[in-house]
């Protein structure tokens, strides 16, 4: 028999021909991808002080400053509307710790009134929007902001990313 027309997938053309077996074929892989595998730990190993040294503050989201921006900002779950995480400034305007905003939704910072019209835009949501709103801090005082925000996924979960302009 001709073993030239045999699959490849089944001979191996070397000084004996031989079958290739699972065992064989990870072996071969393994020794293939090893010193890429081993560039990367190097990399990973060489850049890993640099990435742990980047300081929270410097922290980005869909490119924006996040921690040290001086409006407030926000992103929250878009099924559950609770706060995911919430950046200094939006702390420093509406009075909240950080804890107490983690346990709220974003119904919470909204007086009563303006809740029906948040409901409705969120309903019919965007991936991007820019639009003013009534916001109340813990003291209760409502204010107008002007909101623009973007929709991501964040922690596993489709979020919006808002950032807040409280306007005099």
């Amino acid at each position: 028999m001709d073993s030239s027309n045999e699959p490849l997938t089944t001979r191996c053309r070397q000084e004996n021909e031989r079958r290739i077996t699972p065992e064989s074929a990870l072996r071969a892989l393994y020794q293939a991808v090893l010193p890429t595998v081993r560039l990367v730990e190097w990399v990973l190993a060489f850049c890993g002080g640099f990435l742990e040294s980047k300081r929270p503050e410097d922290e980005q989201v869909l490119g924006i400053p996040f921690a040290t921006n001086p409006h407030p900002m926000w992103i929250y779950d878009l099924s559950t509307l609770a706060f995911l995480k919430v950046n200094d400034a939006a702390i420093r305007t509406y009075g909240f710790a950080r804890e107490e905003f983690l346990r709220m939704t974003v119904l919470d910072i909204r007086p009563s009134h303006d809740v029906p019209r948040f409901l409705h835009s969120w309903k019919h949501t965007q991936e991007s929007k820019a639009e003013k709103w009534w916001h109340k801090g813990k003291d209760g005082v409502a204010f107008p902001v002007s909101s623009t925000s973007w929709q991501l996924i964040f922690m596993g979960c489709k979020a919006e990313l808002v950032l807040a302009r409280r306007e005099s």
